[in-house]
């Protein structure tokens, strides 16, 4: 009997070695996703967050409130300037989808997103090129709601496109 449970044994744990996962039960060579936090922005419904969502790694706008909270990986909006943009709202995350771009000059471009009961502007006023696809930006984000909410944010960002 002890036999049969000692093969047992050893038959279960060469079989969890062999499928890939740990004793947690995630996979092996797979980085485990970060948690997104959220952090209240003044009185609104507008939150911080801290995980940007894998689509928008090929093209990636990112914009926080100020210098140490973009370093600090604390953003207000994340974009790829050609289809959508996400928000946190009442501590959770909504995409937005574009509706309009214009550029007047290489420093001033606007872009209009709508969707989810929401309104957002983006109105990039000033660029500084810092490497071949990374840009520095000064903008305006205005943020408006169906339930009446309006918020404007001067905020601050990087376009690595």
């Amino acid at each position: 009997m002890k036999q049969i449970a000692t093969l047992l044994l050893l038959a279960v744990l060469i079989s969890a070695c062999q499928s890939g996962s740990d004793a947690d039960g995630t996979e092996r060579n797979q980085t485990p996703k970060k948690a997104n936090e959220f952090i209240k922005v003044e009185e609104g419904p507008v939150y911080t967050f801290t995980v940007v969502p894998d689509q928008y790694n090929s093209c990636r706008a990112v914009f926080a409130q100020s210098e140490e909270e973009l370093t600090s990986g604390n953003f207000i909006l994340a974009t790829d300037l050609n289809k959508s943009c996400v928000l946190a709202i009442d501590g959770r995350m909504i995409q937005v989808d574009i509706r309009s771009k214009q550029t007047s000059n290489p420093s001033a471009q606007f872009y209009k997103f709508e969707g989810n009961g929401y309104m957002i502007d983006l109105e990039i006023r000033q660029t500084e090129i810092v490497a071949h696809n990374l840009k520095k930006v000064r903008a305006q984000l205005r943020i408006f709601s169906q339930s009446g909410f309006r918020d404007i944010f001067y905020i601050v960002g990087e376009i690595d496109c």
